[in-house]
């Protein structure tokens, strides 16, 4: 069943999320979304510790139908007891949000486990694992080098990577495929690509104005193929074998109704091949400019 490999991402819960800068959910609209999720079986929620008051805001509901992901985030430098340190942070996250354990957690920075106290780190997470205050230890990744150097030296459980219509390129398939038969769990994260692929191309942010024509190549892509965008980014990774969860996220209670009724269309078509592209400052949100 697909809406098991859903996985609702609840980082524009907080104020000031994304390009366009989220406004934040209120109560009311939490309340909403979450019995959305419940009506259509969407049993996953990823979040993280980083998403200002999210944790203390979705605390507020009964999650126990839910299997809660987190985020720990860097490790600050100037920790002594990086063990005490991660457990107060697993111990404070599991209280606001009335679980007993994680589903999973990954490391925001995953960058941590290649400095110094990186066995420290991994060390504090295994053990926790085996208390069962978590199942599975993961990694929030951008770039591939980094996870090929991690995973070569720890043992990790999943993994979480950006994946869409633009970032999909042939290095990164064949390392998660070597990763898969390696039994790392794979979510992707990304796929409407922070809502820039949803957007008007007339309506884009001043910094995606250089590549203009791709985000028109993808319209008119749409609109001859009689399907919509959200479908366009839906099916790519959805009718993938390889992804195990796909982390969607909505701007508002219409977006993600859209979202839902869209999943289970089948639509498979062979998308424009130069849609792809390996240009870092349009794929990867941290390198954004913000009007």
């Amino acid at each position: 069943m697909i809406n098991n490999k859903l996985c609702f991402g609840n980082a524009n819960f907080s104020k000031e999320y994304g390009i366009n800068k989220s406004k934040g959910y209120n109560h009311k609209k939490i309340k909403a979304i979450f019995s959305l999720l419940k009506r259509n079986k969407i049993k996953n929620i990823d979040t993280a510790i980083n998403y200002k008051n999210v944790e203390k805001k979705i605390g507020k509901f009964n999650l126990d139908s839910f299997k809660i992901y987190t985020k720990i985030p860097k490790v600050p430098k100037k920790i002594e007891n990086i063990d005490l340190w991660i457990r107060n942070q697993i111990k404070h996250s599991l209280n606001k949000t009335k679980k007993s354990f994680f589903e999973g957690v990954f490391l925001h920075n995953s960058e941590d486990l290649l400095k110094n106290k990186k066995n420290q780190i991994y060390d504090s997470l295994a053990n926790l694992k085996k208390e069962k205050k978590l199942k599975k230890i993961g990694l929030s990744i951008y770039d591939l080098n980094t996870l090929k150097k991690i995973t070569k030296e720890f043992k990790i459980d999943m993994i979480q990577i950006p994946y869409n219509l633009l970032d999909r390129g042939k290095k990164k398939k064949e390392l998660l495929n070597k990763l898969k038969k390696n039994n790392i769990e794979i979510h992707v994260r990304s796929i409407f690509l922070q809502g820039i692929l949803l957007m008007d191309s007339s309506k884009l942010p001043l910094h995606f104005k250089k590549w203009e024509n791709k985000f028109i190549m993808f319209e008119n892509w749409c609109i001859k193929n009689k399907i919509s965008k959200i479908q366009a980014c839906l099916n790519v990774v959805l009718e993938d074998k390889l992804f195990d969860k796909v982390v969607i996220g909505a701007e508002n209670e219409k977006q993600l109704v859209q979202i839902l009724n869209t999943i289970n269309k089948k639509n498979k078509k062979d998308y424009p091949k130069n849609l792809q592209t390996n240009e870092k400052k349009l794929i990867d949100p941290r390198l954004w400019k913000r009007n």
